[in-house]
C-alpha cells in the first residue's frame, strides 16, 4: 500500500523557489523515479486564500526526507556516502557567503535524515526572500 503525504515542501518553501532552483538546479526531472522507487504518492495542500501567508517551512516527514535524498543522489548534488558534493551546486549572486564547506560535514545513521540535514545546512544560509 503507498503511503500518502501531504506536501507542504517539496525542497524548500515557496517563498524560496527561486533561489533553491538556482542552486539545486532541476531536481524535479527525477521526482517521478523516485517517488516509484519509495512507493510514495504526494498529495498537494490547497493554495491558500488570497491574501493568507504561507505557513511557516516545518521538517518534512520521512519520506519526504527519502525523497530529498533520492533526487540529491540521482542530480549528484549528494555522493554515495550521503556527502555533499559542493561542485554540483550552484550558487548564485545573492547567496554569495553561503559556506558549503560546513555542509560536507553533516554526518546521519540515516541517509534520509542525512539528507534533510544537508538541505537544512543551505537552506539556513540562503538569503530570505520576501
Amino acid at each position: 500500500m503507498k503511503n500518502i503525504i501531504f506536501l507542504v515542501l517539496v525542497i524548500c518553501a515557496a517563498s524560496q523557489a527561486h533561489i533553491m532552483m538556482e542552486v539545486f538546479g532541476e531536481v524535479h526531472e527525477y521526482k517521478e523515479a523516485c517517488l516509484a522507487e519509495l512507493g510514495i504518492e504526494i498529495t498537494h495542500p490547497p493554495p491558500p486564500a488570497d491574501g493568507a501567508t504561507k505557513p511557516p517551512r516545518q521538517e518534512p516527514n520521512h519520506d519526504m526526507k527519502c525523497l530529498i535524498n533520492c533526487l540529491f543522489m540521482k542530480k549528484g548534488i549528494l555522493n554515495n556516502s550521503g556527502v555533499l558534493q559542493p561542485n554540483k551546486v550552484n550558487i548564485p549572486t545573492s547567496a554569495s557567503n553561503l559556506d558549503l564547506v560546513k555542509c560536507t560535514t553533516i554526518t546521519n545513521s540515516d541517509p534520509c535524515e542525512q539528507a534533510y540535514l544537508v538541505e537544512s545546512c543551505i537552506l539556513d544560509q540562503l538569503p530570505q526572500q520576501s
